[in-house]
């Protein structure tokens, strides 16, 4: 009796840890079917009166990681982009404009107008850059070495287009949520990252987002025992200082900045399944913009969705 109780004690034991590390062997490939929406409201005042700006992004694609040959400490990981697309809306009052590229069909909208369509010849010229930039992403990669906590040990190298969409749309982020270390049920971790700018502004100082993690518990799906985290983030309420690079100088302020999001991660094969993060900020733009004073009320939200596939 005695020895059947210890024995169900050190197995129930055992099940309260989990190793929440990054690992992907050499040659292993891991594939999600990746989602990241973001949206923002700019409310100000220019000469003319009061004006809102709205701008919404969704991005689709294949985000797909491949172990390689170690160059030293960590992991080094591969990040390769297949199947990318986009819708890009903008309006300003009455005037809405949208670009639509996906699977390599470019058309872009002008109140409700189409003034570019690559399906019918349309315009083509003005949408060179688009092309190319597209190309670019799903011909290119982004080469980096992990610690065990999903964190960078070197600078990414690889195609300029790769690399800022990598970061861009989360897919970077969301290695380092695990502590890198086995962790109890329960446990909980704290981290850091920076954002360097705001809108179109680049931040004298960037803003700290700080987040704390909690290994919740276990879910099972496909026969797999995952451990599910639950994370939470902020921001620093520091006021800053912007430059958008064309020598108009910004302070902003009244910085606010929440998050929440689920995902399930695998210590065995040591990668995600699957998760959800949504975030919202809020923040103020004051300058001078042509010798009149600026001052813009943003308002932001992010959330990115992420699913293996085969």
């Amino acid at each position: 009796m005695c020895v059947i109780f210890f024995a169900g004690s050190l197995q129930a034991a055992e099940s309260d840890e989990a190793d929440l590390s990054v690992k992907l062997a050499p040659d292993r490939v891991v594939k999600y079917q990746w989602t990241t929406v973001t949206s923002s409201e700019t409310n100000g005042r220019e000469a003319e009166g009061p004006f809102t700006f709205k701008a919404d992004l969704n991005i689709g694609m294949t985000a797909i990681l491949k172990g390689l040959p170690a160059k030293g400490p960590g992991t080094r990981v591969a990040f390769r982009i297949e199947n990318y697309g986009y819708i890009d809306r903008k309006s300003l009052g009455k005037d809405v404009g949208e670009v639509q590229a996906m699977k390599g069909k470019i058309k872009v909208l002008q109140n409700g107008k189409t003034v570019v369509d690559s399906d019918n010849d349309i315009g083509l010229d003005e949408i060179k850059v688009i092309q190319q930039t597209l190309k670019s992403i799903e011909a290119g990669q982004m080469d980096v070495s992990l610690d065990s906590s999903g964190k960078a040990l070197d600078e990414a190298a690889g195609e300029p287009s790769v690399v800022d969409t990598i970061r861009a749309t989360g897919v970077e982020g969301m290695l380092r949520i695990v502590p890198g270390r086995t962790m109890r049920l329960g446990g909980v971790w704290e981290d850091s990252q920076s954002i360097p700018m705001l809108a179109t502004f680049k931040l004298a100082k960037p803003v700290t987002v700080r987040s704390t993690s909690t290994f919740a518990g276990w879910e099972t799906k496909d026969g797999k025992r995952l451990a599910r985290i639950d994370i939470k983030t902020v921001w620093d309420p520091n006021d800053l200082k912007g430059d958008n690079g064309q020598g108009m100088l910004v302070e902003v302020s009244r910085v606010q900045g929440l998050g929440a999001g689920t995902c399930l991660f695998d210590p065995e094969s040591g990668h995600f399944i699957e998760g959800a993060i949504e975030a919202t900020s809020r923040y103020r733009i004051e300058g001078k913009k042509e010798g009149q004073n600026m001052m813009l009320d943003v308002i932001g939200k992010n959330k990115f969705t992420f699913k293996q596939i085969p």
